[in-house]
């Protein structure tokens, strides 16, 4: 099974397993390329927790991103990088 690693997140607890556990559910699904991951991750994140979020999954990337507080992760599983966070009000 892989792990979550460097972690970094302002999300409390309780969010932040929620947002784990969908990370997992969007990664069971195998042979997908980043932006496939990404597109998935984002639908599944939108319809659990509700928009607007945006997710980037790769392998290398740099970043700097404004997001709502309380509403951002940034982590690796295996060997995805990935950054999930809310922007964008409606």
């Amino acid at each position: 099974m892989q792990e979550f690693s460097n972690v970094i997140s302002d999300m409390p607890e309780d969010r932040l397993d929620k947002v784990k556990k969908i990370l997992i559910d969007t990664f069971k699904i195998q042979n997908k390329s980043s932006g496939e991951y990404a597109v998935i991750l984002k639908d599944l994140m939108d319809n659990k927790m509700g928009p607007t979020w945006h997710a980037i999954v790769g392998k290398s990337f740099g970043s700097d991103i404004m997001h709502e507080s309380y509403q951002y992760l940034n982590c690796t599983y295996g060997q995805w990088s990935i950054i999930v966070f809310k922007a964008g009000y409606l």
